[in-house]
């Protein structure tokens, strides 16, 4: 849920969000992508620190809805990734192997 709110959250009025999900040989998969303004490459792995908030940020919230993702994510065994989306957002995908 904290996945699709920040997409909410950060897509413009008249962006895209795309859910997807697929399972194969290897595992499920959860892929959330969005138009919104994504994260730089630099700051990728800060966003799952607890309490972090990327400088500049105008939206509401305390910094810890990726952490606790991650906090899961991990727990579960899976693996998160956080990349450039193809409709020019963030994307984020999740493996459950």
């Amino acid at each position: 849920r904290n996945l699709l709110d920040n997409a909410i959250r950060y897509t413009p009025a008249g962006g895209q969000i795309q859910i997807a999900t697929r399972a194969d040989s290897q595992g499920v998969r959860l892929s959330i992508a969005d138009s919104g303004p994504g994260i730089d490459d630099a700051e990728r792995e800060r966003v799952f620190d607890r309490f972090y908030r990327i400088s500049g940020n105008q939206q509401s919230g305390s910094g810890l809805g990726l952490a606790i993702v991650k906090t899961i994510t991990d727990r579960l065994g899976a693996r998160i990734q956080l990349s450039r989306a193809h409709i020019g957002g963030l994307q984020v995908d999740i493996a459950f192997i």
